[in-house]
């Protein structure tokens, strides 16, 4: 028996040694072999728990603890929730932090309102977090770590000097607190005092001169500051004292990687591999290099060493996932998901995931659902309800996507992108005001958010406030958003001014970057053509068929410009070929059919402008262009059958109403002399005689009197059409007394 006691108490003392060693899993180990020995008891489980936990193995601790509680060790709960915050169930974690406080109303009830004030934070319940660190405070007015987490707070909600305030508190309960001065000179680098800052450097220095945390601590402020060489000084001063420091390889790594030195990066990272070769961590970073650089092979074999490591991780299925999403792999992605699924069917994260491969197929219904499954799991997920907001979106259900972008605000206030998609919704409706409101909204979370800038800016274009977009593109440009988009609507907004040089000089920029972007060459040789400068427009046009002689929609653009330039033949070759691509383009049909009518090919021209309606019935142009070619025919009875759908289309448009004037009286020549001709005459000039002496007009003369009338009340709205008007009176009717009446009963001045 007392053997029995000796070895139990041995190995006891060599789980607390190793323990003590920060040797946890080998002090999980002969943890095991006690409890197995000796049966239960709560300590026992009490401390395998905390093995784990700092293993971060939050599971099994977990169990642990729910063991330990379950035989009478109320200690636990705090751990337990300690467990729960770590795997992100605040809510959960709340709860046994509210047993603590009920157990225990002194020092450890301190800790529990500090840390339910820690899950308040990261719920985005920040005025409730600061109540609970203020009751830890009441509870404990020397608890430290409760004026750091105030002053956090503070800081991200952009108050700076009540957070020092708090920090300065904290010197005061304690002036060698390490951490309180680490705190401060963040803050003050992080406002650019960087006189102030080094002060408290100074300080943090004398405190510390060899310690490698404190170097490694000072590197990562520096890069949170965004000074990244000044921090590659300190990492570097930190593997000098310690070459085996892990953690210095990845903080330098990620600084190189911001300077954008990945090669470099990826060598401190290989050198860290070479310290620990199976370290998923090292690996796990190796692969956010790689993704970020668009190495998807190279990530992905980075996941997959990992597998091999630990085939149970479901996080890395999911990362495997998303690249596969990414790849649009979907049924790839699907396999992986399905796999984690297999290992734990109750992760919120991974039914998130699988909702996103549905979106993307367009499976919006499926994708729902899923989405839904999440939040089944974890009713805070504010990700799973913004996705189902996407879905709802792309299914035009612009209330139930608001409904849902709102769901994941009330979860998240600080959840930019949500934001910026109702942004979105109002400017689909055409409420640009509305829209930019939101993307400032945006914009107020996350001041260097480029996407915003960009979509106020579009925005912007659309109120025609040119000034303001080119002012927020920039802002965008400079925050690192794509160039080739900004420069096309910088292109598009001195295009819009008629400032072609200027958008010229913006289209070839698109082009520097990317020499395969074909809507550039086309906008190029749009300003071109409103230049004058046909040659080089069709130049560029044919420029753009060699190189992409598949992509048919530059015949379009081709045949329009050749139509510009009045070379109608060359242009109907080219609109045959689009039209034979694309049998339903009426654009291609409608011009087709002005450069026959301009080759007098009248009845063709008929037939494209009758496929031009059929394909698209609401253009008045199209109408129009049919009645002038009934015109020339001579069938002007057909013609004003033409203007009377251009005017139904059109009602405000002067010269549709003069022109269908001109037919009216051809028509009512045509019904009264008897001896016609077929030939067309000038405008106006075939009027019947009858109506210069008698004031007993028919009824056609009368509409076309009413429908010069008409033209006439809508050409006084521009000073240019009523010049144009009074010019075709004056030339059409210097002889008739008919026009006499209409200036004088106007008092038209000619």
């Amino acid at each position: 028996m007392n053997n029995s006691n000796n070895s139990i108490e041995e190995l006891l003392n060599k789980a607390k040694e190793s323990f003590e060693n920060k040797d946890y899993e080998k002090a999980i180990e002969y943890i095991d072999k006690v409890i197995f020995y000796n049966g239960d008891s709560y300590d026992l489980y009490h401390n395998r728990g905390l093995a784990k936990l700092n293993l971060r193995l939050y599971e099994g601790a977990i169990k642990d603890f729910d063991r330990a509680i379950e035989l009478g060790d109320y200690n636990s709960y705090y751990e337990r929730g300690l467990a729960k915050f770590y795997m992100a169930f605040y809510k959960e974690a709340i709860e046994d932090f509210n047993k603590v406080v009920e157990l225990d109303k002194s020092s450890a009830a301190s800790f529990a309102y500090n840390t339910i004030g820690l899950c308040k934070y990261n719920l985005n319940e920040f005025d409730e977090a600061l109540k609970y660190y203020n009751k830890a405070i009441e509870t404990n007015p020397n608890l430290i770590i409760a004026y750091h987490n105030i002053a956090l707070l503070k800081h991200s909600m952009g108050l700076d000097d009540e957070a020092l305030s708090y920090l300065n508190k904290a010197l005061e309960i304690d002036t060698n607190n390490i951490e309180t001065y680490l705190k401060i000179y963040s803050i003050k680098l992080g406002l650019g005092l960087e006189r102030e800052a080094n002060e408290y450097l100074d300080k943090i220095m004398e405190m510390y001169p060899d310690d490698l945390y404190i170097y490694d601590r000072i590197g990562n402020i520096k890069i949170d500051a965004g000074y990244m060489e000044e921090s590659l000084e300190y990492l570097k001063k930190a593997l000098e004292i310690n070459p085996n420091f892990i953690d210095a390889y990845y903080d330098i790594a990620f600084a190189l990687h911001k300077l954008n030195l990945n090669d470099e990066a990826l060598s401190y990272l290989e050198k860290a591999l070479q310290i620990s070769p199976n370290n998923a961590d090292t690996y796990f970073k190796i692969f956010l290099i790689k993704r970020a650089l668009g190495d998807y092979d190279g990530a992905l074999s980075c996941l997959e060493k990992i597998l091999e490591i630990d085939d149970t991780d479901v996080a890395i299925y999911n990362e495997i996932a998303l690249i596969k999403i990414e790849l649009e792999l979907y049924e790839e992605a699907l396999y992986y998901l399905n796999k984690a699924l297999c290992i734990d069917n109750n992760n919120a994260e991974i039914y998130n995931t699988i909702g996103l491969v549905y979106h993307y197929k367009r499976n919006y219904e499926e994708a729902i659902k899923n989405f839904n499954k999440a939040l089944e799991l974890n009713t805070s997920m504010d990700m799973a309800y913004y996705n189902i907001g996407l879905s709802y979106y792309e299914m035009h259900d612009y209330e139930k996507a608001i409904e849902y972008y709102n769901k994941a605000l009330e979860i998240n206030t600080q959840y930019s992108a949500a934001y910026i998609n109702l942004g979105l919704i109002e400017h689909n409706f055409g409420n640009y005001q509305e829209a930019i409101n939101y993307y400032k909204r945006a914009l107020e979370i996350n001041p260097n958010y480029s996407l915003s800038y960009y979509n106020i800016a579009l925005a912007e274009m659309s109120l025609e406030d040119y000034d303001k977009a080119l002012e927020d593109f920039n802002h965008a440009l400079e925050l690192g958003y794509n160039e080739a988009d900004i420069y096309t609507n910088i292109g598009l907004i001195y295009s819009r001014e008629a400032i072609y040089d200027k958008a010229i000089e913006y289209y070839n920029k698109v082009l520097e970057i990317n020499p395969n972007k074909v809507n550039a060459y086309y906008n190029i040789a749009f300003c071109l053509s409103n230049m004058d400068k046909y040659k080089e427009a069709l130049e560029i046009y044919d420029k753009v068929i060699r190189m992409y002689p598949g992509n048919f929609d530059v015949y379009y653009e081709r045949g329009y410009t050749k139509y510009r330039v009045s070379k109608y033949e060359e242009a109907i070759r080219d609109f045959d070929i689009i039209i034979n691509v694309n049998s339903k383009h009426y654009n291609a049909y409608y011009y087709r059919g002005c450069s026959k009518k301009y080759l007098k090919n009248y009845d063709e021209a008929i037939k494209d402008f009758d496929k031009a309606i059929e394909y698209n019935p609401n253009n008045p142009d199209y109408y129009s262009e049919k009645a002038s070619c009934y015109d020339y025919l001579n069938k002007y009875r057909e013609s004003i059958e033409n203007y009377d759908k251009a005017i139904e289309l059109n009602d405000n448009d002067w010269f549709l109403y003069i022109l269908r004037a001109k037919e009216k009286f051809l028509l009512s020549k045509e019904t009264n002399l008897e001896n016609k001709t077929n030939d067309k005459k000038s405008f106006f000039n075939k009027i019947i005689s009858k109506i210069t002496s008698s004031k007993n007009y028919t009824d056609l003369e009368k509409s076309a009197l009413n429908d010069l009338e008409k033209s006439y009340n809508l050409a006084l709205e521009d000073e240019f059409n009523l010049m144009v008007f009074k010019d075709i009176i004056k030339d059409e009717f210097t002889n008739i007394d008919l026009a006499a009446d209409f200036c004088k009963d106007n008092n038209i001045t000619l």
